[in-house]
Formats: structure tokens, C-alpha cells, sequence
């Protein structure tokens, strides 16, 4: 009979080499998302901005008419996100046509399967498989956790050995060498490995975590989004560059990182805009206009959030490293590189032991 001590060796030996695969997509997929946007903006073509985002705005999805056709509506506008870089237009297809925002002219056009980025996004959020894939990666992140802490355990030596555990014993003996390394590398990136998988477990279940988060903060979710006023004959379109212009005039010290295009009649414009103490990288600042009128409809501001959503919006920012800066994100990368290695030599260590006990 086994004890539970060799049950968890098991567990951990051969849980580990049964998510071989989703490890080494997982760590090697999320290192490189880590800087992701920094890699996607160097293959796009450099542009020039001489003119404020609200222009630019307007300018960018004009200079798209032209490409965008009925079947394939245009869902957002991203705004540039340096002086450098082109703007977007979202299609739902999923093909993004890139904008100089000050000329209005169309400078490029991607589809994201079809880039390094887009590629390795898709992989990572979603295994190249859709929707289907967000709870494949759910299970997969709890499985990794189970591993991760089954590894401390087995490892754990006590507080009396604890400084002589934190060493390797026989540098000279490779396989030696190896399972310490094993050991030390699971150790010390415990913490971060725990963090990426457990935000990536929320992130795959999203809707789950963010009810369980208003039920245990005893907060309500937002309400839904405002609706236009009734469309009429003498009713137009606001202009992109207006309403983005009031959204500024509204929070000054915020930039705009995205516009929601209407796609219903009813719909509003909604402008997404970040705000220097907000952690997310595009911002949790919402403001929604008639998309006739140009009224303001609503504001919901990121430090007036309900505290479920608020504790739920950090999760994003925790998982890619965007929360503490360059600092954190550098921390992500190293978490994923570690499992990677983890996985490497786990699986080095399991086949020297085969294969020294063969007769």
C-alpha cells in the first residue's frame, strides 16, 4: 500500500509529464506575450502624428470606409498607442486595418492568425481552439497549481534543514545537479508560478470569478450598458472626433485607449480611457454617448468601481506583469521561462531514472 507521501510523488511525476504540452504552451507562449506589444509594433509600419487623438479618431475610420463593407462591421477603434504607431479598426472578423490617424490613410492591414503575435495570442488564451479552449486552459491552470504545491510539499524539509536544503550537493554529478536544480528553481518560483496559474484559472472562467468576487465583497455588478435615444430622420451620427473630444474635456488626465463602435441602433459609443493610477494597460475607465445626440449617458470611473469588480480588474494586470511596471512584467516573463524548465528537467530527471534502473 502507498503512502501518502509516494501518492504525491506519483501525482506530482506524473501529472507533470501528462501536461507536458500545456506547460511548454503555456510558459513559452506567455513569456513572449509578456512583451507581445512590443514585438507587434516593431514589424508595423512607423507613422506620424501631428494631430490629437480625437482628429485622429475620426480621421483613422474615415480613411476605412472604403475596406470595411457590410458583412464585416467595424467593432472598435484602438488609438495609437505611442507617436509612432498606427491606430486600429477592430473588424468582427477579426482583421485589423491599420490607420495614420493624422492623414487618414490606410498604412496596412492584418489578420491576426495570420501574424507571429496574433498566432502566439491565440494559442495562449485559447489553444487555437475558440471558446472551447478557455476551460481546457481553466483545468489545465488548476492541474498546474496541484503540481506546483505537491512539489513544495514533497520538497519541504523542515525549518531545522531548511538552510541546508537550499543547495546543490554534487555540482560535478549532472543528474544530481539537475533534480536540485529541479528543486530550487520549483522553490523560489513557487509564488509567481502560483500567481500565473491561479489568475489564469480566473481569466478562463471569468464570469465565474467575478460573481464569486461581488458575492464575497457583498458588492453588485455594474448595470448594463445605456442605450441611444430612439433613432430619427433627423437624427446623425455623432462625430467620432466630438464625442472622443468630450470624453477628454470629462477626464483630463486620462488618455483615450479605445472607442466601441454601435451595433445596434440602440447602442451607445462607448470610450475606454486609462487614468494614471489605473493598473490595466487599457484603462477601466467607461464613458458611454447617444450615438445621435452626443449626450453624456454614463460614467463609470475605475475609482468608483463596485469593489467585486474592482478586485476582479486587477487579475489581468497581476497575470501579464502590468501591475508594477517593467519590474513585474519581468517577473512574469521569468515565472513562465520556469515552468518551461521545470517541465525540461522533470523530464530529463524521469528518464536518467529509467534508464539507471534497467537492468
Amino acid at each position: 500500500m502507498r503512502t501518502p507521501k509516494r501518492l504525491l510523488l506519483w501525482l506530482h511525476r506524473y501529472g507533470g509529464l501528462t501536461l507536458g504540452l500545456f506547460v511548454l504552451v503555456s510558459g513559452v507562449s506567455g513569456s513572449v506575450l509578456v512583451f507581445g506589444e512590443e514585438i507587434e509594433g516593431a514589424s508595423r509600419p512607423a507613422v506620424v502624428h501631428t494631430s490629437p487623438d480625437p482628429i485622429a479618431a475620426e480621421k483613422a475610420l474615415a480613411g476605412s470606409r472604403h475596406i470595411v463593407g457590410p458583412g464585416d462591421p467595424a467593432l472598435y477603434l484602438r488609438m495609437a498607442r505611442n507617436a509612432s504607431a498606427p491606430a486600429e479598426i477592430w473588424l468582427r472578423s477579426g482583421t485589423r486595418i491599420l490607420i495614420d490617424g493624422h492623414r487618414g490613410q490606410v498604412v496596412g492591414i492584418e489578420r491576426p492568425a495570420g501574424t507571429f503575435i496574433g498566432f502566439v495570442r491565440a494559442l495562449h488564451t485559447e489553444l487555437l481552439l475558440g471558446d472551447t479552449g478557455r476551460p481546457v486552459l481553466g483545468a489545465g491552470g488548476v492541474m498546474l497549481c496541484v503540481i506546483a504545491a505537491t512539489g513544495l510539499w514533497l520538497w519541504w524539509p523542515g525549518f531545522g534543514r531548511l538552510r541546508h536544503a537550499i543547495r546543490l550537493r554534487a555540482p560535478h554529478r549532472w543528474r544530481v545537479l539537475l533534480l536540485d536544480l529541479h528543486r530550487l528553481v520549483g522553490v523560489f518560483g513557487l509564488v509567481f508560478i502560483l500567481i500565473a496559474g491561479l489568475t489564469g484559472i480566473a481569466l478562463a472562467y471569468h464570469e465565474t470569478f467575478e460573481a464569486a468576487l461581488h458575492q464575497l465583497a457583498g458588492s453588485k455588478p455594474r448595470p448594463l450598458a445605456p442605450r441611444s435615444s430612439p433613432p430619427t430622420i433627423e437624427n446623425a451620427a455623432t462625430p467620432l472626433g466630438a464625442v472622443a473630444s468630450r470624453a477628454q474635456a470629462i477626464v483630463p488626465d486620462a488618455k483615450i485607449t479605445w472607442i466601441y463602435l454601435p451595433q445596434t441602433a440602440l447602442s451607445p459609443i462607448v470610450v475606454r480611457m486609462r487614468s494614471p493610477e489605473d493598473p490595466h494597460r487599457s484603462g477601466r475607465n467607461y464613458l458611454y454617448f447617444d450615438r445621435y445626440t452626443g449626450d453624456l449617458l454614463r460614467v463609470d470611473r475605475w475609482t468608483e468601481a463596485p469593489l467585486g469588480t474592482a478586485l476582479y480588474s486587477l487579475i489581468y494586470p497581476i497575470h501579464t506583469g502590468d501591475i508594477g511596471g517593467i519590474a513585474t512584467r519581468l517577473l512574469a516573463l521569468i515565472a513562465g521561462l520556469a515552468v518551461v524548465f521545470l517541465f525540461a528537467s522533470g523530464v530529463a530527471t524521469w528518464l536518467a531514472r529509467r534508464r539507471h534502473r534497467r537492468p
